[in-house]
Parts: C-alpha cells; structure tokens; sequence
C-alpha cells in the first residue's frame, strides 16, 4: 500500500511540475510578448513627437519669418541714427527728433512674436531657439535701459540738438553698444528665415559692415 502511494505521489509531484513548467512557459511568451508590444507602442510614440517636433518647428519658422528676417535692418537703422551724433570732448549732442525716434522704437518690443511664442521655441533643431531666446533677452534688456535713459533727459530744456553730459554720454553709448551686439547676433539668425521671405531688399551684407565698423 505504501508503494501505491509512493507511486500516487511521484505522479502527482510529476503533473504539477509540467503544470508549472507549461505555465512559466505561457507566462514568459505573454511576457515576451508584453515587452514587445510595448517597445513598438514606445517607437510609434517616439515617431509621433518627433513628427510633431517637427511640425511644430515648421509653423514657428513661418511664423517667425518676417519678424527675424527684418530683425537686422530694423535694429541697424537705429545704430545708424545713434552713430549721428557729434561728440565734442564736454559730452554728446543729439539730434533730438531722432533720439526720439530711436528711444521710442527701442522701448517698443523688438520681437513681440517670438516673444509670444518663446515656451515653444525648443522644438526648434540645433541652436536657432537658444539663439533666438537669447535676443529676446538682449531686446528687454535694451528696451530698460532707454526707458531709465530718457525719463533723465530734460526734454523741456532742449532745442532742436539734445546735450548729452558725462552720465547721459555713457548711458547712451552703453545702449548704442548693446544694440551693436544685438545686431551681430541677429545677423547669425535671420538667414535662417529669410528665404522664406519674399520681398527680402538683397542680402545683409551693408549691414554686416555697419556691424563690424567702430563708432
């Protein structure tokens, strides 16, 4: 009798071996399976993003396109003006309708639409946001210095000319250097949009010049 039970058991301990065995075996193929399925759901995913990283980047360059391509001129016509000035050795004197003209075109936005946009500039490729981004910076910081700039001059004192002494002097060299820099960085940007801009007046090579001439 104890043989027989011997036996009994023997088979029992067999059956559920293979059971467990046949289980394990599902249960990895489903997991295998799993793995897989999830890998090609991680890869269409992926595919998706980039696609719309893309896409996004492409309404961004047409949107953008103008407002960057004209971003040189804009910002070297007010170097220009601001290179118009005499400057005897007691100070600078300005003309005061073009200082106007200058302080109220730099205290204005430069780049009111990629400032609308710029928590979306990273799905641009490469360095075109970071470079955007950074202008962005520049524009604000210029815009704060012609503000504090020109709530010290006493327009009612003046004529036609603006006297400028020591402390306006350095002041508004300071904002005529920073606006150099910002043209120099424009300038690296912009052809990244101009072609798409049809009604583009040549290429920025007198303005390239403007840039790298001293004061």
């Amino acid at each position: 009798m104890a043989d027989w039970a011997a036996v009994v058991i023997g088979v029992g301990a067999a059956v559920a071996t293979t059971f467990v065995a046949v289980l394990a075996h599902r249960t990895s193929k489903r997991a295998t399976q799993i793995a897989e399925e999830a890998a090609t759901i991680a890869d269409q995913q992926h595919r998706e993003a980039v696609a719309l990283r893309h896409g996004t980047a492409g309404i961004l360059r047409s949107l953008l396109a103008v407002e960057m391509a004209f971003l040189p001129p804009k910002l070297a016509a007010a170097l220009h003006t601001m290179r118009k000035v005499d400057a005897p050795d007691a100070g600078l004197i300005a003309d005061a309708k073009d200082l106007r003209w200058v302080l109220a075109e730099l205290q204005a936005s430069l780049m009111p639409t990629a400032e609308g946009v710029q928590d979306k500039l990273h799905n641009f490729e490469e360095e075109i946001g970071n470079e955007i981004a950074a202008l962005i910076g520049q524009g604000r910081a210029i815009s704060d210095l012609c503000r504090r700039f020109e709530s010290r001059v006493l327009w009612e004192d003046q004529g036609t000319e603006v006297i400028l002494r020591r402390e306006g002097r350095d002041h508004f060299v300071a904002i005529r250097n920073d606006i150099r820099r910002m043209l120099k960085a424009s300038l690296e940007a912009a052809p990244f949009f101009s072609p798409l801009v049809k009604n583009m007046p040549g290429s920025y090579d007198e303005i390239v010049r403007l840039a790298e001439s001293d004061d």
